[in-house]
């Protein structure tokens, strides 16, 4: 035990020591004024892009695809299946009483 207690004992000294090797750091005096001008020059650009995505471009665009989706779900309940099979039968000439033979 008093190995293990020793092994940490020291491992804990060494990490306190390695706190005085930390040195202040020297920072330029332009450095925030540098990533401030990035962070608004991107920001400006961003904007630039997305502008005419507005809340009110937004919220029409949605009313409108709930308008058209309201619309084609009434048509689809107006048709029945037999009527659609119908209209494929008939446009692509697949209809069976049309049987031409040689010898009918």
């Amino acid at each position: 035990m008093k190995r293990k207690d020793s092994n940490i004992e020291n491992s804990v000294q060494e990490v306190f020591e390695s706190t005085t090797a930390i040195k202040p750091v020297t920072v330029s005096p332009f450095f925030k004024e540098k990533v401030m001008h990035t962070l608004f020059h991107k920001a400006e650009n961003e904007k630039v892009f997305f502008s005419w995505l507005t809340v009110r471009v937004q919220f029409a665009l949605l009313i409108l695809i709930l308008v058209l989706n309201t619309l084609a779900f009434t048509k689809m309940k107006k048709f029945s299946y037999n009527d659609n099979l119908e209209q494929f039968v008939e446009a692509y000439d697949l209809s069976g009483n049309k049987e031409t033979a040689l010898f009918n």
